[in-house]
């Protein structure tokens, strides 16, 4: 039974079952935070959001997987309103997922209506580019773009600041999870949303900043934020970090090429 329960979570296993601490100090997110989180299934949307923002980071090939997290943002309050993460390979089967997600959103009465501001990484080539089109015929979509290329860039720096501006929230106890959570897997089987759940928090426990020391006297230290340890995930928890980035800098109208008016 507990084999069935918690699988290779052997962390999880050891720090909830038997009280050992398996958290160390490079633990970007701690651990008392997120069971909070993760106690806070059930929040009600006060009204009708104008916008929810979809992250999307793309699978990069092997294990990876293709993550999407959806927010609102909601009286200084991040609200997980769907997550999705399945291992996809082809046009087919990431089309197949991006549009059961999007749909899934607007079968809910709150988000039917809403602006759905599409976040893609645009690391992997024109992955994003490709996205973009898929989605061009559902109505009140709109994707972001930096400099004419469809998506953000994720850096190194950048990835520095989406986990840093995640993890203020994060500590606030301000990140929760809606009581209609959307978790659209066209191809799982048995719980979905249990599972999709389970690898989430799994993620943000694993999920680490490490600083490698240069083999040159005169270099600088690399800062790495990542969660690929032991042949894990971490593409829910970059996509947390992505969504509430820069829907951040959305609401806050330093999105350049947005076009504001369009939204009013």
């Amino acid at each position: 039974m507990v084999k069935q329960i918690y699988g290779d979570q052997v962390d999880l296993l050891q720090r909830e079952s038997m009280g050992v601490i398996t958290q160390d100090l490079q633990s970007v997110f701690k651990s008392k935070y997120v069971d909070k989180m993760f106690n806070s299934m059930d929040h009600e949307l006060q009204k009708p959001p104008l916008f929810v923002f979809v992250g999307c980071d793309p699978n990069g090939g092997g294990s990876s997987q293709m993550g999407l997290v959806s927010i609102v943002i909601e009286f200084n309050k991040i609200i997980v309103v769907g997550i999705d993460s399945v291992t996809t390979k082809g046009h087919e089967q990431i089309q197949r997922l991006l549009t059961a997600h999007i749909e899934g959103l607007r079968k809910q009465e709150k988000l039917k209506d809403s602006w759905i501001i599409f976040i893609p990484e645009s690391n992997l080539g024109h992955e994003s580019d490709h996205m973009a089109y898929m989605l061009k015929n559902y109505r009140k979509v709109w994707t972001i773009s930096e400099k004419s290329r469809t998506g953000v860039i994720t850096t190194a720096v950048r990835k520095e600041l989406y986990t840093m501006e995640t993890q203020k929230y994060i500590c606030q106890e301000s990140v929760m999870f809606w009581k209609h959570l959307v978790v659209s897997n066209p191809v799982g089987i048995g719980d979905v949303k249990a599972r999709a759940l389970s690898d989430f928090k799994k993620q943000l426990f694993a999920f680490k900043r490490i600083i490698q020391h240069p083999q040159r006297g005169f270099a600088l230290p690399r800062v790495i934020y990542t969660g690929k340890f032991k042949g894990g995930n971490d593409d829910l928890c970059i996509t947390l970090t992505m969504a509430v980035y820069w829907g951040i800098e959305f609401i806050t109208h330093r999105v350049k090429d947005a076009p504001y008016e369009m939204f009013q």
